[in-house]
């Protein structure tokens, strides 16, 4: 059950200590009290699937002379290629050139289904050509890094937290609508821009979900293990609860700078305390508590319900206390 308690409420592995209100919104924090979480991000082992589901189009993959770009900074390598700063020589523009091996036809799933996306939150495919056995893909270049960095050690303030998830909400129901699961959403493929502005990026692993008009389970455990949904790991899903599962991960992660668990898995000792209270709370008291100092808590608990059917909607995230503040 929920439960207040002096100076902290503690909801199952988390446990949140209030403080003073700062803006007419409560700064919280937020501490995983296991011994599996304890190890910093960039430490751990992270595991990414990197085979691709084939996407059926037709069109051409060619859509712009290469020859435009030049080559400003070599900026890094990801799990799929290595990303370069070019700049058009014809405009003056700067573009993260992401080079990515193609083998087969499905290799170019990723420009497939990013061609067609255009949302404030997600980062735009400029152009993207063919070179033999590699795909140049030349992606908005986002200036301000990635949210990993912007987390830091100890997470950020909840008004923070509250400002970045808004607009990771707003960019995954968009692609949702679509019918594209992005099934790898985490703060390393969440880019932002100079002004602060969210960026949904690679979709190496994206898939639809769609087909006819009709939805289709997905198939696979694709993804980076600690922000997968547990019902991924049965290798048949829905696209849309298991890429909101990932964002209740996120959430956590922008408040405390750690995720809670390693895998969503029940011989992982923080996720199993996790269900355990979960089912607990609801044999108890099925109703989030209704206090504002209370409500992120409320909202990161019906997010990583364990069963896709009870979990958050995008509408039930968009009308919790906490959200609309």
């Amino acid at each position: 059950m929920l439960g207040f308690h002096e100076e902290s409420l503690e909801l199952g592995i988390l446990t949140f200590s209030t403080s003073t209100m700062a803006s007419n919104r409560t700064r919280e924090t937020l501490r995983v009290s296991s011994k599996d979480s304890g190890k910093r991000k960039h430490s751990e082992d992270e595991e990414v699937a990197h085979k691709k589901l084939k996407v059926q189009d037709d069109s051409p993959c060619n859509e712009g002379p290469g020859n435009l770009w030049t080559e400003v900074e070599y900026l890094g390598e990801g799990s799929f290629g290595i990303v370069t700063l070019v700049k058009n020589t014809a405009t003056g523009e700067l573009a993260a050139r992401k080079e990515v091996e193609v083998t087969t036809e499905q290799d170019k799933q990723e420009v497939l289904i990013h061609r067609r996306l255009d949302h404030a939150n997600v980062v735009r495919l400029l152009s993207a050509e063919q070179e033999g056995a590699e795909m140049h893909l030349y992606l908005e270049f986002a200036a301000g890094g990635d949210l990993s960095d912007e987390i830091g050690h100890s997470g950020m303030g909840e008004e923070q937290a509250h400002f970045y998830f808004v607009q990771l909400m707003n960019g995954v129901e968009y692609l949702h609508a679509q019918g594209i699961a992005h099934r790898d959403l985490k703060p390393n493929n969440l880019l932002l821009t100079e002004d602060r502005v969210l960026k949904i990026g690679d979709f190496g692993l994206s898939a639809e979900f769609l087909s006819g008009g009709e939805e289709v389970f997905l198939r696979g455990a694709f993804g980076t293990r600690k922000y997968m949904a547990p019902e991924v790991f049965s290798g048949r899903y829905r696209g849309a609860p298991a890429d909101l599962w990932s964002c209740g991960i996120i959430l956590v992660e922008l408040i405390t700078g750690r995720t809670p668990w390693r895998r969503a898995r029940p011989r992982d000792g923080a996720y199993h305390q996790w269900v355990q209270q979960q089912h607990l709370n609801k044999i108890a008291d099925p109703s989030p508590p209704s206090s504002s100092d209370t409500s992120v808590v409320a909202l990161i608990s019906h997010i990583l319900t364990p069963d896709p059917k009870e979990r958050a909607t995008h509408s039930t995230i968009r009308e919790s206390g906490w959200f609309k503040k």
